[in-house]
């Protein structure tokens, strides 16, 4: 069938008579409309100008020849000089026009009685729908903005009481008619349909379920969903989205069950009273998004709605990898949400918000998030009035699931924990690859605000993230970073569990750039010593490497209790030499004193019997009176030759040390108290009892009894004047 059109002539002028080049009228039609079973979508022509004029040959199809009454917006382009060297280019709307019956018309008469704007035109789809086509040239014809067929249930089968009627059939009609012209979208228009049984959706692709109230009737099964899509082979993509749906499941069917699926999309749909779920996944279903949502089992105060046994669904129970949950809000259910089991990586959960107040369980703790999902990322979280419990994550690590911007809040519930680590696994789970950073809580003790229940490795995860409200860090929660890994040393603050208000923080920043230091702890406990502080040190430190006091001052061994302190005390191994100095680092001009013993009191020093050399400059050995420190004696080796040592044996007796300028005083003796002179041979005396006198005697045996003083030595066997 040819289309009716007609000529377009004219020009196009500036008002002011300037003059523009690259001139350009589109035409658009303000809404796809049809003549006869033709279809003229919403699409510009553009006509290029020739100076001012349309040139000749244009036609455009007479509008007023179809059947919805539409009109051309006229827009124009054009680049036109502003003067002082500059041109604009500017595009601006004419007018809206219509093409009669006339064979030419002129495009100035057109504009000089343009057609007020028209009202925003109702979708395409609505047009279509209400043409009622059905069949394949129709259905095409009467493609969307979208490029897809829209067909109604009310096309398959008559909605006589909406919410009563079963509708059952009529919607899966519509689903596969759409799916048989490779794709289209079933739509409700806000219009309430009752289902009576699973709707098994699974080999109509490429559908769009939307603007669907749908309404469970009848009896079901609890785990039963309105929606269906299960395919036997793995993965199977079906491209199937429910938009702007309501799922009533009237305590009987639940929403939206998906397995071995992908890329099913569920926008801006809401759900109640579904017993099991709203949207539930499993095998090896992917790439399912939810954005846009809200799911509840109840609402708000509605009869039913505190008692436990009635909190049944998991609103959004995936246990499949590779989904995205966004924009959506839980509530009001058994858990909001619940990401479970080993195939459950790779989830990306953001910016809802779930709630599950009214209910008090026998377990005492609601829950908001149930997870034990490895790989996956949960942010910009809002967790009211039930706690996030994660699971071991089946001694994954945690796998690399983080959390953050997540606000766990108390509210009104009888929740004592914020956060559960619970391990149904049985053996140790180790998180130490789980991140909960930025996490807050609010309206539990730091003491309760995380507990552990199960077995857990020593390392635990990065979880220096989570405070409350206040900055406070749980007490009872550990705290490591990633391994291999770093953490801003700003981030990482102890405080103390008793007042929170007593912090300690560390810093790096005297470390070189590019280095990293690292620090052991000791096997026990003790006191930090700081370097700005007098630390006191109450156990044994052992320096296995060279320490440096640079203090002007400096004490060791001030203890006023018995003791012992060392220095150097290490016995030396065989063939390896010990230098021990003190106070041998003075330079030239200075002083350095070095006092040994005490100055009250008593003190001992010894020498040990290994020590070979003992040697002092004769100038820094000086004995002193004990009672006045005032009379001194020095000894001075001058006299000695040069590389020559002299040695001094001490005889085996007391006496005073003879000096060659002054007279040499020996010891007077009776004869009967001499000693032995076997003992000292050779040893000069004198004796005041002579019995003879010194002259005509000498080298007799001396004998006592007389009174003359006399020298005497002994030979080694007697005593004899001389």
């Amino acid at each position: 069938m040819t289309l009716s059109t007609v000529a377009l002539t004219g020009n196009v002028l500036l008002p002011n008579g300037t003059s523009f080049t690259d001139g350009k009228l589109t035409f658009t039609l303000t809404a796809t409309d049809t003549e006869g079973v033709q279809v003229l979508p919403v699409a510009p022509l553009v006509v290029q100008l020739t100076g001012t004029a349309i040139p000749d040959g244009i036609l455009l199809w007479r509008n007023s020849a179809g059947g919805l009454d539409t009109s051309y917006r006229v827009d124009m382009s054009a680049s036109f000089d502003r003067g002082a060297g500059m041109r604009v280019n500017r595009t601006w709307t004419l007018g809206y026009i219509q093409l009669g019956a006339a064979g030419s018309y002129d495009i100035g008469t057109l504009l000089a009685a343009s057609l007020p704007p028209p009202p925003e035109p109702a979708p395409a789809y609505v047009t279509a729908w209400s043409r009622g086509f059905l069949s394949s040239t129709d259905a095409a014809a009467a493609r969307s903005t979208m490029g897809l067929p829209i067909v109604t249930p009310d096309q398959f089968g008559a909605n006589t009481v909406p919410g009563t009627t079963d509708m059952t059939a009529a919607i899966l009609a519509a689903a596969a008619y759409v799916s048989g012209l490779g794709g289209g979208v079933v739509h409700g228009f806000g219009q309430t349909y009752a289902v009576s049984a699973t709707m098994d959706v699974s080999t109509y692709k490429n559908v769009t379920y939307e603007g669907l109230r749908l309404s469970a009737i009848g009896s079901w099964a609890a785990d039963l969903p309105i929606f269906k899509l299960f395919y036997g082979d793995y993965n199977h993509v079906v491209n199937v989205k429910f938009r702007d749906c309501h799922f009533e499941g009237n305590r009987k069917a639940s929403g939206i069950s998906i397995e071995n699926s992908a890329k099913v999309s569920v926008l801006n749909c809401t759900s109640h009273g579904v017993p099991a779920y709203a949207v539930r996944t499993r095998t090896a279903s992917t790439e399912l998004l939810i954005d846009g949502c809200n799911f509840r089992q109840w609402d708000y105060n509605e009869s039913g709605w505190a008692i436990e046994a009635n909190r049944s669904a998991v609103l959004i129970d995936i246990q499949t990898p590779d989904n995205v949950v966004s924009n959506t809000v839980t509530a009001y259910c058994l858990k909001p949400i619940a990401i479970l089991g080993w195939g459950s990586y790779h989830n990306l959960v953001s910016n809802s918000h779930f709630y599950n107040d009214g209910y008090t369980p026998a377990a005492g703790q609601a829950i908001c998030m149930d997870l034990a999902a490895p790989g996956c990322s949960f942010s910009n979280i809002y967790v009211d009035n039930g706690i996030l419990q994660i699971d071991g994550l089946y001694t994954l690590g945690g796998a690399g699931t983080s959390f953050s911007g997540v606000i766990l809040y108390k509210g009104t519930g009888t929740n004592t924990n914020a956060v559960v680590f619970t391990n149904s696994g049985g053996s140790p789970s180790d998180l130490s690859a789980l991140s909960l950073d930025g996490v807050i809580y609010e309206g539990f003790t730091d003491a309760n605000a995380v507990a552990f229940s199960g077995s857990f490795a020593a390392t635990l995860a990065y979880l220096g993230g989570i405070q409350s409200g206040g900055g406070t860090v749980p007490s009872n929660f550990p705290y490591r970073p990633f391994a291999g890994g770093s953490l801003q040393a700003s981030n990482f603050i102890l405080h103390d569990a008793a007042d929170p208000t007593k912090k300690a923080a560390f810093g790096v920043s005297s470390i070189p750039t590019g280095t990293t230091r690292t620090f052991f702890w000791p096997n026990t406990g003790g006191n930090v010593c700081v370097d700005a502080f007098s630390n006191t040190i109450s156990a044994t430190w052992t320096f296995s490497a060279k320490p440096t006091i640079s203090a002007d001052n400096a004490d060791l061994g001030t203890s006023t209790n018995t003791g012992t302190i060392n220095l150097a005390s290490g016995a030396s191994l065989s063939g390896r030499t010990k230098t021990v100095n003190i106070g041998t680092g003075g330079a030239a001009g200075s002083t350095t004193t070095i006092s040994i013993g005490p100055a009250a009191g008593t003190g001992t020093i010894a020498v040990g019997s290994g020590v070979t050399a003992f040697t002092i400059p004769d100038a820094a050995f000086t004995l002193q009176d004990q009672a006045d420190a005032s009379k001194q004696a020095r000894f001075e080796a001058a006299s000695i030759a040069t590389a020559t040592t002299r040695t001094y044996t001490l005889p085996d007796a007391s006496g005073a040390i003879l000096i060659d300028s002054l007279p040499v005083k020996c010891p007077v003796y009776t004869v009967a108290g001499l000693p032995s002179a076997a003992s000292n041979s050779y040893t000069r005396a004198f004796v005041s009892d002579s019995s003879v006198a010194l002259a005509g005697n000498s080298g007799s045996v001396v004998v006592g009894g007389g009174a003359n003083k006399v020298p005497v030595w002994s030979d080694g066997a007697s005593w004899r004047i001389g």
